[in-house]
């Protein structure tokens, strides 16, 4: 079984942004650079402020809005440089569905097998790669990536086998990654993993 040495290993901090207003009225967001709502700046603050308690080194970011806005606060307050846009970690495209409820009238979630909406399979396709150079960058450091609750679920659901929990809000999620490019969960929504007993997953998909 594969056993993480987490002394040659390094961190990601995987963060979804804070509370719009698109959020709290269940509204598939997608691509549509929807900002924070005055709730969601304040989560921001305080992830900043928990987030303090440990040594991070760098903060990364998806280009939307709601994410750099998280990413600033988080920054300014853990004392880090301003946060790097990486276009990669931008949300899922829901295409068709964007502003429409993840819910039809009787409950059930909407069908996203549709050719206007980004795959599960291609959002790993550009993300993976774009953690795996941050990692690489930052052999042995820790690092902090804002993004979306569909490109965090996707990578939680490839590291961990499909047993990924909901993500919400500014909640914090931790893969570590060690020497050999192997990752492991270790926090997921916020809430406590060890899936270090298990073989690692690694950056292809």
């Amino acid at each position: 079984m594969g056993v993480t040495d987490s002394r040659s290993a390094m961190h990601i901090g995987l963060i979804r942004h804070g509370e719009t207003d698109w959020n709290t009225g269940g509204l598939l967001q997608g691509r549509s650079d929807i900002p924070l709502n005055r709730r969601g700046l304040e989560q921001a603050s305080q992830a900043g402020f928990m987030l303090a308690r440990r040594g991070w080194c760098a903060v990364y970011s998806s280009p939307l809005t709601r994410a750099v806005a998280t990413a600033e606060r988080i920054a300014s307050a853990t004392g880090l440089p301003a946060p790097t846009p990486i276009a990669d970690l931008i949300e899922r495209d829901f295409g068709r569905f964007e502003g429409r409820s993840y819910f039809r009238t009787d409950g059930t979630p909407v069908d996203l097998a549709d050719p206007s909406v980004e795959s599960e399979d291609a959002v790993l396709a550009r993300v993976l790669p774009a953690l795996r150079d941050v990692a690489r960058s930052h052999h042995d450091e820790d690092v902090l990536v804002v993004s979306h609750g569909s490109v965090i679920l996707s990578v939680l659901d490839h590291v961990m086998g499909g047993q990924g929990p909901i993500i919400g809000n500014s909640t914090l999620s931790i893969i570590e990654v060690d020497a050999g490019g192997g990752m492991h969960v270790t926090l997921a929504g916020g809430f406590p993993v060890d899936s270090r007993t298990d073989e690692p997953r690694d950056w292809r998909h």
